[in-house]
């Protein structure tokens, strides 16, 4: 973000210089140091502080823009490196169609594995579901013939997936991308509707 920055302060510093004789001058007007005085001293002032204005506002707007194009680019990096594969995974496995604990291990371990190594890229709301469904993937893995807690794994599996989905959708949208997730966000809510 620094590099984004620079070249306003830059803008900003390179005419200090110019900005200290400006009102020096006006100074000097004030005393009555000139001997020639061919406008106004309100003329006179105007003219100075409008590029000092101009100045001030240029630096404003690129600082503005910088702060703009960091956050496009915060947005489009966590649906590059998690949002995107994730809803893709979910598109391979037809999730919506089948439970979770129904997977292999070793299937059941690549959307677990996906979650926790980007626990960075969630939000708020999908970060406080993360350890209910950690301790559920952990039981599940050590009492697999017991149907209650194979049940509750895919409750929490299809709830941290339905929030994943949603901001997968609200991302793409906002990046103008186009929404892929919306239609597995659809048919996760029917699929729990049914069950």
């Amino acid at each position: 973000m620094t590099h984004l920055i620079t070249p306003p302060l830059f803008s900003f510093f390179a005419h200090f210089e110019l900005i200290s004789l400006l009102v020096l001058a006006i100074i000097q007007l004030e005393k009555g140091g000139f001997s020639v005085k061919t406008t106004p001293l309100w003329q006179t002032i105007i003219s100075y502080i409008i590029p000092l204005i101009s100045i001030f506002l240029s630096y404003l707007l690129g600082h503005i823009q910088a702060i703009k194009n960091n956050k496009i680019s915060v947005k489009r990096e966590k649906y590059d490196n998690f949002y995107s594969p994730y809803a893709s995974k979910i598109y391979a496995g037809m999730m919506w169609e089948i439970n979770y604990s129904n997977l292999s291990t070793e299937s059941k371990s690549i959307f677990f594995d996906m979650i926790m190594k980007n626990i960075h890229y969630l939000d708020e709301e999908t970060v406080k579901l993360v350890p209910n469904f950690y301790l559920c993937f952990i039981n599940a893995l050590e009492y697999t013939n017991d149907i209650k807690v194979q049940k509750e794994l895919d409750k929490n599996f299809n709830n941290i997936t339905m929030k994943i989905l949603s901001q997968t959708s609200k991302l793409s949208k906002e990046l103008n991308l186009t929404d892929f997730a919306n239609f597995a966000l659809k048919m996760y809510a029917q699929s729990n509707q049914e069950k």
